[in-house]
């Protein structure tokens, strides 16, 4: 109500210069008014947790991008030496890569899934290696191309000239090869290190399918089983979301296991004090639904809207990334579209005037346009899949903006529910 009414004054005291006037190209480009979605991040805890399989995400997720911007270490034998002794170890290169729509193979490949990726690197790799091979044919010498340059085309050469004017476009793709190449090797190392591809495959029976592989849980969060303690957390996190009566007695070994190795788990306290809340005020945690609703942990006003890759990657599963719409995407579907069940959501239009009861009449066309935002954290893996869901040929022409208080990191996140939980 607050909200509403700061708009309703700003829309009175600036009239047709105010932040929501037509701009051409902008959010509000028709003539129909988008609709502003603000959601809670209690709608859906579990997909901020989630180890992902998408390459923006990963790159999010296991390299800390922040601000488009992330930095890796290479490989030892890129790096500087340590030490005038050959035989010390080098120590290795930082490289920082800002990645934003100007990389047109970031902005291609930013969804999909990390071994298509890999096999868009090989690509991208073995067709720069030909159209190199060529160049030297028509320059009359043999190039190196990872030693691509103007003085390796000699001199007095046939072609000469049209190959120089070959060079900027080649020394480009040659850049954005090895960018992505350094990037996925990187994310390579942690998938392999940390067996993050079994992390996915579990969470994702958990969150698309309902479906607990007990054992294969317990294994994973052993003291045996690969993969940070932080990656284990996550795990047990997600489980405990989606039980039904996580006090069971195959739920307080996984718990012990990770107190004796140390773990923090205050993020669990706190989700113990919401789970009991929401019992407590008669609504119960949706584990029942989960492969319906995508996942979500608690019900709300919200759950009545629902119902071969390249060497590179061996030793890593080619595990398929379900093709789900997540709560939040649902919910934007279920608003713009005016479905069934959208008059159990608080609904503002401050160009209305308000009733005698303060309720205003609800629009019944369906929205074109959306501004979704969601309070208490956000990611790319929701944020893929609101893009993901304009892309289907029955979405065409509608716009939806995301954005969040601040995109997380799961470890972000794990650290703000255990800063509430310790409060509480």
């Amino acid at each position: 109500a607050t909200l509403d009414n700061k708009l309703r004054d700003h829309l009175q005291q600036l009239g047709r210069s105010n932040l929501f006037a037509q701009q051409s190209g902008g959010i509000a480009s028709t003539f129909q008014r988008p609709v502003l979605i603000i959601l809670d991040r209690d709608l859906d805890l579990p997909i901020m947790l989630h180890h992902t399989w998408t390459y923006q995400a990963l790159v999010h997720d296991l390299l800390n991008m922040a601000l488009n911007r992330i930095t890796i270490e290479l490989a030892n034998e890129e790096g500087e030496s340590s030490s005038r002794d050959p035989l010390q170890p080098r120590k290795p290169t930082k490289k920082t890569y800002d990645l934003d729509d100007s990389d047109k193979f970031w902005a291609m490949n930013t969804g999909s899934p990390f071994p298509k990726v890999a096999e868009e690197v090989e690509a991208l790799l073995n067709q720069y290696k030909a159209d190199v091979e060529e160049l030297g044919k028509k320059a009359g010498v043999k190039i190196d191309p990872s030693q691509l340059a103007p003085d390796s085309l000699g001199v007095n050469t046939q072609g000469l000239a049209s190959a120089i004017e070959s060079l900027p476009e080649l020394t480009e793709r040659k850049k954005t090869i090895d960018t992505h190449t350094n990037i996925a090797t990187a994310l390579l190392k942690h998938i392999k290190d940390r067996e993050l591809d079994n992390y996915f495959s579990i969470e994702e029976n958990l969150l698309t399918k309902n479906f607990a592989d007990k054992s294969a849980i317990a294994s994973t969060i052993s003291s045996t089983g690969k993969g940070l303690l932080m990656d284990k957390i996550r795990l047990l996190l997600i489980y405990y979301c989606l039980s039904d009566n996580a006090a069971a007695p195959d739920f307080e070994p996984l718990e012990s296991m990770l107190i004796q190795a140390g773990a923090d788990l205050s993020a669990l306290k706190f989700l113990k004090k919401e789970k009991a809340f929401h019992a407590f005020s008669n609504t119960s945690l949706i584990a029942r639904t989960a492969s319906e609703f995508g996942g979500s942990m608690f019900t709300s006003l919200a759950d009545k809207v629902y119902g071969s890759t390249m060497g590179l990657l061996s030793g890593v599963k080619n595990v398929l990334i379900a093709d789900k719409m997540l709560r939040v995407t649902r919910v934007v579907d279920s608003i713009m579209d005016i479905k069934a069940d959208t008059d159990n959501y608080t609904y503002f239009d401050p160009k209305v005037a308000k009733t005698a009861d303060s309720s205003v009449p609800r629009t019944r066309t369906p929205f074109k346009e959306a501004v979704v935002f969601v309070v208490g954290g956000g990611n790319y893996v929701e944020y893929q899949n609101v893009q993901d869901w304009l892309k289907k040929p029955q979405q065409a022409f509608k716009k939806v903006v995301y954005g969040s208080t601040e995109m997380l990191t799961a470890e972000e996140f794990i650290r703000q529910l255990g800063a509430i939980g310790a409060k509480s």
